[in-house]
Formats: C-alpha cells, sequence, structure tokens
C-alpha cells in the first residue's frame, strides 16, 4: 500500500478500487462500480436532484470515469475510508486519465459529507494542469 499514489488502480476482493490517501490508520479509496450499479446510483441522484430533494449524501458522491478501461463506470466515494484493506491487493497497470483525477479530487473537495480529513489531504495533491 505504500507504493500507491493518488489515482493508482487496485484491486482487492474481486472489486476494483482507486488509490486516494494513506493516514497513519486509514487507507482512503474510491470503489470503481460495476456498470449496473453506477446506472442505478446515478438513476437515483437524477431522480432525487429533480424533485429537489438532498443529494448530498455520501451516497451521491461519484464521479462517472471516462478513462478507457473503466468508461461509464463510477469511482464511488460512498465508503471512502471505511474498508480495510489486506496487504493483499493487486495493483492494475491502469492510468486513469487526467481528466477523471481531476473531477474525482474536485467532487472530494467540493462535497462537505466527505471526510474533512481526506479533503484536506486531497487539496493539497498537485495534478497535472493545477495551478
Amino acid at each position: 500500500m505504500d507504493s500507491l499514489t493518488f489515482g493508482d488502480v487496485f484491486r482487492y476482493n474481486e472489486k476494483e478500487y482507486i488509490f486516494l490517501a494513506k493516514t497513519e490508520d486509514r487507507i482512503y479509496a474510491a470503489q470503481i462500480l460495476t456498470p449496473v450499479d453506477t446506472q442505478r446510483v446515478d438513476k437515483l441522484f437524477k431522480i432525487r436532484a429533480a424533485t429537489n430533494k438532498p443529494t448530498n449524501l455520501t451516497i451521491y458522491c461519484y464521479v462517472i470515469l471516462q478513462t478507457a478501461d473503466f468508461k461509464d463506470r463510477a469511482a464511488h466515494l460512498h465508503n471512502t475510508g471505511n474498508v480495510t484493506f489486506a496487504n493483499l491487493i493487486e495493483k492494475l497497470p491502469i492510468t486513469l486519465d487526467i481528466k477523471d483525477l481531476k473531477n474525482i479530487k474536485m467532487e472530494i473537495i467540493k462535497k462537505n459529507t466527505i471526510s474533512i480529513e481526506l479533503r484536506e489531504i486531497v487539496q493539497g495533491i498537485q495534478l497535472n494542469g493545477d495551478s
């Protein structure tokens, strides 16, 4: 886990994740949802938004990815920091598009339901093209 940096993709327990940050006692990672789960979350979000219901819950914190390997799948921030990862992770040879990385960073920073600790860490991460 120590060799992972923001945006690295890994597999754990048959699920794919995007590494976000690590603290002394917590690992933050966004789960990459299946296409079916992505559609469910996106549909719920759009229904709530259309009916003026609150959409600030962490279940609605996600980014639809454009990276070819994960096109139209969501990087979901709902359980970020709540999954315990063993050292038996498989780093995948996939690089996320810079636009996806920037969108994930912005989603984390702008949502007040995301952990303050994670927001502070991610805010300090420099990506290509950041000013």
